[in-house]
């Protein structure tokens, strides 16, 4: 259980590191692409892999430190956010009438289920990460959105300030460490 002090370090590390990961896993996915596809249209799901698994490896930092065996949450994170991230391209090219709002609900739902089914077992109230992800994913991708590179990285704050806040209270739940 993390006292009140811990908890407020935790939200800050939480919100720093994987907005750090974020960015480094854009930067280098294009840097990437860019060098070995260097006339590629380069879309969001091209780098998805490395992106979510850049990405995750940011979040495991932090969780690492309250909850042992999570390193599974890095390949959760990525095999969820890109599942629904083809989900998203999928249903965003066809006819498909779940698009727009509801296609992110729908994939950042995938990605909430991928990162509960690491939690389940070390928290008790897992089910809230799943709620929070897509709450938090679907507001970010709004003002993601937005064509103003400066008002972009705000959808990244929203992102990693609600689920640092949702994970420190998730954790005063934490069950007993299972392998």
């Amino acid at each position: 259980m993390i006292l009140m002090k811990g908890k407020i370090q935790f939200v800050f590390k939480w919100i720093w590191v994987t907005s750090l990961g974020w960015f480094a896993a854009q930067f280098l996915g294009l840097l990437l692409t860019k060098t070995f596809y260097p006339s590629a249209k380069i879309e969001a799901i091209d780098t998805a892999p490395l992106f979510w698994l850049v990405f995750g490896l940011s979040q495991w930092f932090v969780l690492r430190d309250q909850i042992h065996s999570t390193h599974l949450w890095i390949l959760a994170t990525a095999i969820g956010f890109y599942i629904g991230a083809l989900l998203l391209k999928v249903l965003t090219l066809s006819d498909i009438i779940v698009k727009g709002l509801w296609a992110h609900i729908l994939g950042s739902a995938i990605l909430g289920l991928a990162q509960y089914i690491v939690l389940r077992r070390r928290i008790k109230h897992a089910g809230w990460c799943l709620l929070t992800t897509t709450i938090s994913w679907v507001l970010a991708q709004q003002i993601i959105g937005v064509q103003n590179l400066g008002i972009q990285p705000f959808g990244i704050l929203i992102f990693t300030v609600i689920t640092g806040f949702a994970m420190a209270w998730l954790l005063q739940y934490h069950l007993q460490d299972t392998a």
